[in-house]
């Protein structure tokens, strides 16, 4: 029987109490306490899902004329490379996080053993080196006003949230003191997620963030293709000749082939830095261990289910 419990707290005390026998996203705070019932086991599941900040590629306001023009702020993959450095990712996965996740290269899981590029290194938070980055890009505080700027314009923009997400507000607080850190002005705006989706897709926003579930199978060219009329998930609206080119190969590689097509994707991804990829986070799942045969894993919690037993 599946049940219909809208509020997250009732359903954790019905798990808790045994009414219920399974539940999925568990928060890491409830982690402690669903542990104290030795009739429950909690299982997470990794790699399946990552929070990014995406940076849009090209102006908003040229695209909404029918011109394709890049980004004042966010057009340089070196200035984004300088924003994720920025970013202090590892006390959200630490502190929000409680160590259930873990710091996002590309959009390409581990889970995806074969194909996943781990000559790729984190980029770790080093506000030092951004801050040079930046300089070196000509972003410095020409007027001594504690924001960086170039050419007359100030480095500073809003980043959209969905509302009713506390990570994503927790993250965003901490990343906008961060940024101001290093001379950057970002303002907080959290949007019902209707309108959030809806202006992802009409490409109203410069910066977001937002978090993708990955397919499986792999399906990179949905979201990185450059043709934006073909794959309307590209919401960053990133445009690379190499990508295209290795992702129409695919399409026709045999599998052999794609491991290095894959890799070289991700090579590519890391260093143009479209999106600032956050963090993996843990699908959390608890179950009553009355449930036997029940095998978890990134593919979810009730799959062959009709193989349980009670």
């Amino acid at each position: 029987i599946f049940k219909v419990i809208p509020d997250y707290q009732n359903r954790v005390a019905q798990l808790f109490s045994e009414e219920i026998d399974l539940m999925e996203d568990i928060k890491t705070d409830d982690i402690k306490n669903l542990r104290g019932n030795s009739n429950l086991s909690v299982k997470p599941i990794s790699g399946r899902d990552f929070d990014y900040i995406g940076w849009n590629n090209i102006s908003v306001t040229k695209y909404a004329n029918g011109e394709i023009k890049a980004n004042k702020l966010f057009g340089n993959p070196k200035v984004r490379k300088a924003l994720t450095l920025a970013l202090n990712r590892e006390v959200v996965v630490e502190e929000y996080l409680s160590g259930f996740g873990a710091l996002a290269k590309t959009p390409v899981s581990s889970i995806f053993k074969s194909i996943y590029n781990d000559k790729i290194n984190n980029i770790k938070f080093n506000p030092e080196l951004s801050k040079r980055i930046l300089n070196e890009n000509g972003w410095v505080d020409s007027n001594g006003d504690g924001t960086i700027d170039k050419n007359g314009e100030e480095f500073e923009f809003t980043l959209h949230i969905p509302s009713g997400n506390p990570r994503r507000e927790f993250a965003a607080s901490l990343f906008q003191n961060n940024l101001k850190a290093i001379g950057i002005d970002m303002t907080i705006e959290s949007n019902e997620l209707g309108l959030f989706i809806d202006n992802l897709f009409e490409k109203k926003y410069d910066a977001w963030m937002a978090a993708w579930v990955v397919p499986i199978p792999m399906n990179l060219k949905i979201s990185w293709y450059s043709d934006l009329e073909l794959t309307p998930l590209n919401f960053s609206s990133f445009q690379n000749k190499q990508i295209d080119t290795l992702l129409d190969k695919l399409e026709v590689a045999t599998e052999s082939e794609k491991i290095d097509i894959y890799k070289s994707i991700q090579e590519i991804l890391y260093e143009n830095q479209p999106y600032s990829f956050l963090y993996w986070i843990d699908n959390i799942t608890c179950y009553n261990t009355r449930i036997k045969n029940i095998s978890i894993d990134p593919l979810g919690s009730v799959k062959h289910c009709w193989n349980w037993k009670l």
